[in-house]
């Protein structure tokens, strides 16, 4: 079974660095949406999200790898009680696009594994699959 979850995030980070080593906190909020499964769509209520990231950069510097850690959760609307709830492990590179200034900007990709998790209060049920991300931030 494949599962489809599409939300906006809004989504706030730090970095803290040494040697050659990052580490990146973000949290941050998905606005409600409705997610598509079998044709049939669900709306969901707004939810959380937040993870990790450990990075070792080149000795060049423009280029960053790492893993990164991430869980989501999001109600159904008109439904308490029941939720869902995504959580990825990925394997990801990243390329600083300027090294000149105070702030850097990065483009990045990622593969890995989702594991989405549905829990009604009384059953739940859970799946997962290969997944992968396009990143870009500062």
């Amino acid at each position: 079974m494949k599962r489809l979850l599409f939300a906006l995030c809004m989504m706030t980070a730090t970095t803290a660095q040494g040697q050659d080593w990052s580490l990146d906190v973000f949290v941050g909020g998905s606005s409600p949406g409705t997610l598509t499964f079998n044709g049939i769509g669900t709306d969901l209520r707004d939810g959380g999200l937040g993870g990790l990231g450990l990075f070792r950069s080149t000795p060049d510097r423009p280029l960053e790898f790492g893993v990164e850690i991430a869980r989501g959760q999001n109600g159904l609307a008109g439904q308490p009680g029941e939720d869902l709830t995504g959580t990825s492990v990925m394997a990801t590179g990243r390329y600083t696009l300027s090294g000149d200034g105070p702030i850097d900007g990065y483009a990045g990709l990622g593969l890995g594994v989702v594991s989405v998790d549905y829990d009604d209060g009384t059953s739940s049920e859970s799946d997962s699959a290969l997944a992968g991300q396009f990143t870009l931030g500062a």
